[in-house]
């Protein structure tokens, strides 16, 4: 990735994207991409459960992001992480998504990300395989 102060430049290429989402836990990643592919505010992301889900206009992308969740035996939260053996919204998630987005706007980054650059030849393949992108199952 360039070094720059802003590392979203246009062309951005999948494995920018890849880098850039490493650097979160695997609940984080997935929430990105939703948050990305969906029009699902960020704000209702956090507390985001499989009922309230049903409600949500979802694409195929965001189907296939879903059925690879795990789901926690005792919590509805869609994207959670275990706090003092306890199970947790996302709460650092709206700062994180400020993080990954480093001064873009989800606006200004979903149309780089409709026009992104493929130069890993399995993110290429496995992309079209689901018409476009689910970035977190290729870390």
């Amino acid at each position: 990735m360039t070094h720059t102060s802003n590392i979203w430049l246009q062309p951005i290429t999948d494995i920018e994207l890849l880098e850039a989402l490493s650097k979160f836990n695997l609940p984080t990643q997935s929430a990105i991409t939703l948050t990305v592919v969906t029009d699902i505010k960020p704000s209702e992301i956090i507390d985001l459960t499989w009922f309230k889900l049903k409600s949500k206009p979802i694409n195929k992308k965001a189907i296939k992001l879903l059925s690879a969740m795990p789901r926690h035996i005792f919590s509805d939260l869609v994207f959670w992480e275990t706090v003092n053996g306890g199970v947790e919204p996302l709460r650092s998630f709206e700062n994180n998504l400020a993080l990954f987005l480093n001064g873009k706007t989800l606006a200004e980054f979903n149309s780089l990300y409709r026009n992104m650059i493929y130069i890993q030849e399995s993110s290429t393949q496995f992309m079209r395989d689901v018409n476009d992108n689910i970035f977190f199952t290729l870390l």
